[in-house]
């Protein structure tokens, strides 16, 4: 049987993106790349490879199934009655500049990234589906908002995400980071392990961890003998001289 989903390329130069019209868009602006960091010689200019992720990885696999459910509603008269779904899907590969051109695109409706000026394509923009890094869903939803256009993520956001007053327009799938802790507070209960480390990498998310976690642990009994920030970019000495302290715990 003949697979039903099909991509279509919207950019033979950026090849994670894809665009399909349609009466009503649903676009998406995710990161499909890793970044490969390499040892480089002293005689060539420095740069930043991208390689693209496995298939399999849980990104690319909601962007597939979010077309093939696109494409099985736009076949089914029963639930569009002279309307169809089409997709506008960009990679925004780690960077700021190309996750504000990927925005300029959904918003235009012309073969230039001009918002507001109204010129060949006709698509209304239903929804932006999120599946960036949390710093640039505050960029998507500042720009997004500006223009009343839905954004639902499906990722774990940022807590600056949840004022309503400037991000009126911002929904998150994923529940509160918090809702863990209980669990891995039982498993740490039921091993009997009461003197731990806690390490996080100096970012929204380590903050917010380093700074709700430790006090549930201490209400159940359980000592923090370290908890150490540390650079996911920059030296580890930090990471290391941390690390060494088990030595001399009892």
């Amino acid at each position: 049987m003949k697979c039903p989903l099909s991509l279509e390329n919207q950019d033979g130069k950026q090849p994670q993106s894809y665009y399909s019209p349609g009466d009503h868009l649903i676009s998406i602006v995710t990161t499909g790349t890793e970044r490969l960091r390499t040892k480089l010689p002293f005689n060539v200019a420095p740069s930043l490879q991208f390689v693209f992720r496995d298939p399999s990885s849980h990104k690319f696999y909601y962007c597939l199934l979010l077309i093939f459910n696109i494409q099985l509603a736009n076949k089914n008269s029963h639930l569009l009655h002279n309307l169809t779904l089409g997709y506008n899907i960009h990679d925004n590969y780690w960077s700021t500049l190309r996750t504000s051109d990927a925005l300029l695109d959904m918003l235009s409706t012309g073969e230039a990234n001009v918002p507001n000026y109204s010129c060949g394509r006709k698509e209304n923009l239903l929804a932006l589906l999120d599946g960036a890094k949390r710093e640039i869903s505050i960029q998507m939803s500042t720009l997004g908002g500006t223009y009343k256009v839905p954004q639902i993520s499906h990722d774990i956001a940022s807590e600056a995400l949840s004022d309503k007053r400037k991000f009126p327009f911002f929904h998150k799938m994923f529940p509160k980071e918090g809702i863990q802790y209980p669990a891995i507070v039982h498993l740490l209960l039921h091993f009997r392990w009461t003197l731990i480390g806690l390490f996080a990498s100096d970012t929204e998310n380590g903050e917010n961890f380093m700074r709700i976690f430790p006090p549930v642990l201490v209400r159940n009994g359980i000592c923090v003998v370290i908890s150490q920030l540390f650079s996911t970019t920059g030296y580890t000495t930090a990471l290391r001289d941390s690390l060494s302290k088990w030595r001399h715990v009892n």
